[in-house]
């Protein structure tokens, strides 16, 4: 068993300060598609302005709406419907 100071441990995510930034396309039911992960943020919002440029689609098929998060953080949201009534805005 290796001691919990062992300098061979992987880095992880948290010890290098790196951002993981998501982008994602928000339906009934918590599911989520179209989905991106990555550690840029120029890649994230270039993800999320390509989804937006579809959002009339996506609300039409009954999507909720297009989230951006960095670390779990919510950014920007756009509202496409209410998960009550599933209507678009």
């Amino acid at each position: 068993m290796l001691p919990a100071s062992n300098p061979a441990r992987v880095a992880t995510h948290a010890d290098m300060n790196l951002m993981t930034f998501r982008v994602y396309l928000r339906w009934p039911r918590q599911r989520v598609t179209d989905k991106t992960s990555t550690e840029s943020r120029v890649v994230a919002e270039a993800a999320y302005s390509d989804l937006l440029k579809q959002a009339e689609t996506f609300a039409a098929k009954g999507a909720l709406g297009i989230s951006l998060t960095e670390d779990g953080r919510q950014l920007q949201y756009h509202k496409l419907a209410d998960e009550a009534d599933g209507k678009s805005r």
